[in-house]
This record gives C-alpha cells, sequence and structure tokens, in this order.
C-alpha cells in the first residue's frame, strides 16, 4: 500500500546515484536513451501524481490538457513494457469519453449552473 507519493519519491536527486544509475536502463528499457535520466522521469511522474491527486480530491481538472496527461501516462507505461500499453488499449475509455467535444459540453453546462 505504497502511495504515489512514495513512488515519485524515489525518483529525487537523492537516489540518483545509489539507485538510478545502475537501475534506470533495465527499469525504463524502452525510454529513448537521450532522454532516459532520473531528472525526465521525476518531472514527468510528479506531473501524473499532481493530475492524479488533483481528480481524487475532486479538485477540477478540465483545465489541463488531458489528451496530453493521457499520452504522457500511456507512454511511462511504455517505456516500462510496451505490452502493457497494447493489453490496455482495448478497455481504454479515455479516447472515446473524453473528446474535445464532450469537454465543451462540460464546460459549458458548468458555466450556466454558476
Amino acid at each position: 500500500e505504497l502511495t504515489s507519493g512514495f513512488w515519485t519519491s524515489i525518483f529525487y536527486a537523492t537516489y540518483e546515484t545509489i539507485l538510478w544509475r545502475p537501475l534506470i536502463k533495465n527499469t525504463f528499457p524502452n525510454m529513448h536513451p537521450s532522454i532516459r535520466k532520473r531528472k525526465t522521469l521525476s518531472k514527468r511522474l510528479n506531473k501524473i501524481r499532481r493530475l492524479r491527486n488533483r481528480a481524487f480530491h475532486y479538485e477540477p481538472i478540465w483545465y489541463s490538457n488531458l489528451a496530453v496527461r493521457h499520452a504522457e501516462i500511456l507512454e511511462v507505461i511504455d517505456w516500462i513494457e510496451p505490452t502493457i500499453g497494447k493489453l490496455l488499449k482495448p478497455v481504454d475509455r479515455f479516447p472515446i469519453c473524453c473528446t474535445p467535444e464532450s469537454f465543451a459540453e462540460l464546460k459549458e453546462s458548468l458555466q450556466e449552473i454558476f
């Protein structure tokens, strides 16, 4: 039962030498070598964690570019194991339900309320 905060914290600079220099290539084998750095991963995972926290704390998230966030999450999964991304594709409802049109409708209806 480790939190998302724990998982993102292991990508802090404190663990650069002891953990990530020896393990990053094996842990993220499909990440392009030019960006395969602990700092890159830390930034990406913290963006994902912040979005997750906003959603789980019932804060508005539609102002974010959710299509980009979704693509970034899938990219991290592919960096670790592309087969998982392929397995997720048939059950991934984001492209169907979260279109720009559906967000526009939601924003419009919320503006009417407030």
